[in-house]
């Protein structure tokens, strides 16, 4: 403990000399945490997240801190008994995570979004997707089937269920989907997506990093230019000579 909080060696590890350890912009909390479990509260439980370090030679790290307060007969508290661990290479993949989905969310043609868990709730939606794929609609915090109801029974929840649970990305060209535009009448639009899976703090896939194109435009152009080349070799066949 002395080491991850940054502490001279061969400190004794006291409550106070902890919390001075801890970087001046996270004491506030911490200290809350602490005396709040102190007092009873949460059944004399607490868990946060801190920084320490970050001075001299001394390396920033990121901790974790479970404790709990015993307290006596009286009600009063005996001493706090918890473990602390660094998490400081997780923090940093929750940086690189968040600022890929920054730059991700930030492009125009782009629908991007994250549905975490079985239900594949709602985390992210950039404005592409909501303006594009949602039509508009209130999404955040909503599955995605009570979200976009009209996607029951095309598919989609299944495949996005299956990346969760394989951890496996999947890719797909051309996908048709039929999305309600906010008039109860369901109109086909075509995307080119991936679904990559996304790791939780415990380590396992929980969520879906999904990012699409609408290439509707370029699927009907090229339906059109079929549907036009049949009629033309049509005519040809009506019109021959014999």
């Amino acid at each position: 403990l002395v080491e991850l909080m940054g502490l001279p060696p061969r400190s004794t590890f006291t409550l106070a000399l902890a919390l001075e350890a801890v970087h001046a912009e996270d004491r506030e909390q911490v200290s809350a945490a602490v005396n709040a479990a102190l007092a009873g509260e949460n059944g004399g439980r607490y868990l946060t997240e801190f920084r320490t370090g970050g001075r001299g030679d001394v390396p920033l790290r990121w901790v974790e801190s479970r404790a709990a307060v015993i307290f006596g007969e009286d009600g009063k508290a005996l001493r706090l008994a918890g473990a602390m661990i660094d998490i400081t290479a997780r923090k940093q993949a929750e940086y690189e995570r968040e600022g890929m989905l920054q730059a991700l969310a930030s492009q125009p043609l782009l629908r991007v979004c994250v549905l975490k868990g079985p239900q594949l709730v709602y985390q992210m939606a950039n404005a592409a997707h909501v303006e594009h794929v949602a039509y508009g609609r209130d999404v955040l915090g909503r599955p995605i089937l009570e979200a976009l109801p009209e996607l029951k029974g095309q598919g989609f929840d299944v495949l996005l269920r299956q990346v969760i649970e394989t951890g496996v990305s999947y890719v797909t060209s051309e996908a048709p989907a039929l999305l309600d535009r906010g008039d109860g009448v369901l109109e086909k639009r075509y995307f080119s997506f991936v679904y990559q899976p996304v790791r939780g703090d415990g380590g396992t896939f929980d969520s879906v990093l999904a990012m699409g194109q609408d290439v509707t435009s370029a699927v009907q152009a090229r339906l059109d230019l079929q549907a036009s080349q049949a009629r033309l070799r049509e005519m040809f066949r009506e019109h021959r000579l014999p």
